[in-house]
């Protein structure tokens, strides 16, 4: 981080998108999958290499309106919907992110426990929020991927 760090907690000085928050990215599919990983900036090839290994070549991404989607969503060769909150438009038909923002505001819920976190840290408490929110019917091996971040994985409904 090219910041000091923040100690015990504290809130960062501004809000959005800035260089006082870490990078993470929550995605979440219809089936309840879903596939956390920290990022070093928001720039589309890196989004595009963590979602690389996990997205389907005939998924749809359905994002905000962030800049960075639709680049990520050309060099993934996948199809886009973007989708402005602010600007009124909160579903598309079927399509709409409101999964995606019921899992981020489960991560927070899940990381305010602990009072804040250490940024190299980070990838370990997206790994651990995996497992802990993995289907209480799930298999061994289900349980083994998310312990080693090595697929998505189906969470509870």
């Amino acid at each position: 981080m090219v910041r000091p760090p923040r100690r015990r907690g504290r809130k960062a000085n501004t809000r959005g998108l800035s260089k006082d928050l870490a990078p993470t990215l929550l995605a979440a599919d219809r089936s309840g999958a879903i596939l956390g990983a920290a990022l070093d900036s928001t720039q589309a090839a890196e989004i595009a290499n963590a979602l690389r290994p996990s997205v389907a070549k005939d998924a749809v991404l359905v994002s905000d309106a962030a800049r960075c989607y639709p680049p990520c969503a050309r060099s993934l060769g996948l199809t886009h919907i973007a989708l402005n909150q602010s600007a009124g438009s909160r579903i598309r038909g079927p399509c709409h992110i409101q999964t995606a923002g019921n899992r981020q505001s489960r991560f927070k819920g899940f990381l305010f426990h602990f009072r804040g976190v250490a940024t190299k840290y980070l990838g370990n408490y997206l790994q651990w929020y995996q497992l802990a929110c993995i289907d209480e019917n799930a298999s061994p091996s289900t349980c083994l991927g998310a312990a080693v971040n090595s697929a998505c994985i189906r969470i509870e409904k």
